[in-house]
């Protein structure tokens, strides 16, 4: 499923010409349908938007107001304007005002200057007979992808365009699926989990002794675990909502209830610490029939534009003869991230790329 666009998106989920499935803008909390069915009847009255000033320009801003404007771009409904990016929509401009609250002034004269235009000399000949200044687009830095997916998910109720942990895809290869988890044939077997913290709730036990609940979240799932005693002192600092975090645990039964399973940790570490502790290399496994000086021309490049801490080692091998041989660069070190491996995957295929 596509995000919202404001050029493509109808009310509802509906498939574009592409054959595409749109997210619709009725499903944007803050817009509204009267909002909505505003923006799809004039679009199809008098076309596609062709930039933001054109959209204001052209809405009821009394249906479409502030807050329909700011779910717009916190969903991403304004990306097909590629000029400008979501950040910029909420960054100060002239004095104290956002560029939404100065594009809805832009609006206003604009329609204001039109009025006055129509019914002058000017506006008989058919003519504008104005001309409305446009406010400047200020600069401002780029959200991060986590900021993104946030408001993202504040507006829509879950990611579209991507997921938090897609910059620990690598690291997420540890770790065991958490809706698979709480099963009786995991029990007292140790294994890792990883994932977001996306609640934790502090309260205080019958004795006085603080204790946490927190729940944590990966692609497929969630898992709520408890820390008393020594594993909340241990490990509560861990416990802060947004943060990424790799846990070594076990299943054992509940606490008085044999009926039911808990994850118990072990040790618990942040995700952006794992990859340097848990991995040394990446692994190009190569067919010696499929080695030419192009293939190779491509692995420098992407080597080259990529440098960082780890190995690139190289396994030959020959289907005929039954033989391989490993080749370790010893001038080339890389950087081990999902943008690196999917650039070696793109040169010689999803399952000839490893790390260990």
């Amino acid at each position: 499923v596509l995000g919202p666009d404001i050029n493509e998106s109808q009310k509802h989920f509906a498939v574009n010409d592409k054959g595409e499935i749109r997210f619709g803008l009725g499903g944007i909390k803050g817009t509204g349908d009267a909002a909505v069915e505003s923006i799809i009847d004039i679009r199809k009255e008098t076309g596609p938007f062709k930039d933001i000033f054109d959209f204001v320009s052209r809405i009821n801003l009394r249906t479409v107001n502030k807050k329909t404007l700011e779910s717009l771009a916190y969903a991403g409904a304004f990306d097909t304007f590629v000029e400008i990016h979501r950040a910029t929509y909420f960054s100060q401009a002239e004095g104290r005002n956002s560029f939404i609250e100065l594009l809805i002034r832009y609006a206003n004269n604009y329609h204001e200057n039109k009025a006055a235009g129509q019914s002058s000399l000017f506006g008989a000949m058919g003519g504008d007979g104005f001309s409305i200044t446009k406010p400047m687009v200020p600069q401002a830095e780029k959200w991060t992808n986590i900021e993104k997916l946030k408001y993202e998910k504040e507006v829509v109720g879950f990611y579209i365009s991507g997921h938090p942990l897609d910059q620990f895809s690598i690291e997420m290869k540890l770790c065991k699926p958490l809706s698979d988890v709480l099963n009786p044939e995991n029990l007292d077997n140790e294994f890792a989990i990883g994932g977001m913290v996306s609640m934790v709730n502090i309260r205080q036990s019958k004795n006085g002794n603080p204790f946490a609940i927190a729940k944590i979240e990966d692609y497929n799932g969630s898992l709520e675990m408890m820390l008393f005693g020594n594993d909340y002192v241990n490990f509560a600092n861990y416990l802060t909502v947004g943060n990424f975090l790799f846990l070594r645990g076990k299943v054992q039964n509940r606490w008085k209830n044999e009926n039911e399973f808990e994850f118990k940790p072990i040790d618990i570490d942040l995700l952006h610490n794992i990859k340097s502790k848990r991995f040394k290399e990446i692994r190009l496994i190569i067919d010696l029939d499929n080695i030419d000086e192009e293939k190779v021309g491509d692995i420098m490049e992407v080597a080259a534009q990529n440098p960082g801490d780890f190995d690139l080692k190289l396994q030959i091998f020959d289907v005929e003869e039954q033989a391989d041989v490993e080749l370790r660069s010893r001038s080339v070190r890389v950087d081990l991230s999902p943008k690196v491996v999917n650039q070696f995957k793109n040169i010689l295929g999803q399952e000839f790329v490893k790390w260990a």
